[in-house]
């Protein structure tokens, strides 16, 4: 499926849902903030933290006790930025600057239960299931282009992904409790923790190294391949290992979220 293909299925999921939460007088859940990753077992090893981005849409049900949704996070654990100098078998040198970046996604449809619903503090229990790939991005900058517009060129080394599923809970703190002109129920401050648990997958880590990290396949390395445009020849660098774990984490957020009609 293309990039476009995936942003038109999501768009009209949203579409649908926002329509379908509005024909039954449910309110809209929508939340923003950041997301701390602690990987678990042996992906624990190899992936020591990671910082990400959260993002999530629900539908609340009339009642309050439930919501629906879309759970989306994209985290990065992994970065690597430095200037290489290459020699071509004929001899010439170029400097590059190579970046390799290491990230996953959740994908997730989630439930929400909320067993106290008056309260200031409103804390919840949430479940989710969807799928979580990860890549590795490997990207040449021209080192005389300082604000890094666009890479010269950009290629994805590695990508695998897995079913995964989540169990966790959080507490939502109501803001007009410390802003009194905002509105009650409205919008909030929200913290939550997850457990999250997957199949097996590829996956790779520049900072492993600096773990005393051992690959799955010692050789099942992973090069790039850099041309140099004035003469066309191709040099092969190594960018790093493979490898292989099944998903197990934990995850912290904070973020903002806001109920609307």
């Amino acid at each position: 499926m293309t990039v476009d293909m995936k942003n038109f299925t999501l768009l009209s999921f949203f579409i649908l849902f926002a329509g379908f939460a509005h024909a039954q007088q449910w309110l809209g859940e929508g939340s923003l903030g950041y997301v701390y990753a602690s990987p678990q077992g042996g992906m624990g090893t190899i992936i020591r933290q990671g910082h990400g981005a959260n993002f999530s849409v629900y539908g609340v049900t009339p009642g309050r006790r439930w919501g629906f949704g879309v759970d989306v996070n994209i985290v990065s654990y992994g970065t690597q930025d430095e200037m290489k100098q290459f020699t071509f078998d004929d001899g010439t040198t170029a400097d590059m600057e190579v970046r390799v970046n290491n990230y996953f996604t959740h994908v997730m449809l989630a439930a929400k239960y909320y067993p106290i619903t008056t309260s200031i503090a409103q804390p919840y229990l949430v479940a989710k299931a969807g799928y979580s790939p990860f890549a590795t991005r490997l990207s040449i900058f021209d080192p005389e282009d300082d604000d890094h517009c666009a890479p010269v060129e950009t290629e994805i080394l590695k990508r695998d992904g897995s079913i995964v599923g989540a169990l966790g809970a959080g507490v939502q703190f109501d803001l007009s409790t410390f802003f009194k002109k905002w509105q009650s129920g409205k919008y909030f401050l929200e913290g939550t923790a997850n457990y999250i648990y997957g199949g097996r997958v590829q996956y790779m880590n520049v900072d492993a190294r600096h773990m005393n990290a051992a690959p799955v396949n010692p050789g099942r390395d992973v090069h790039a391949q850099f041309v140099d445009t004035r003469t066309q020849l191709v040099h092969e660098h190594h960018v790093g290992y493979i490898y292989q774990d099944r998903i197990e984490m934990f995850d912290v957020r904070l973020q903002l979220t806001m109920r609307f009609n």
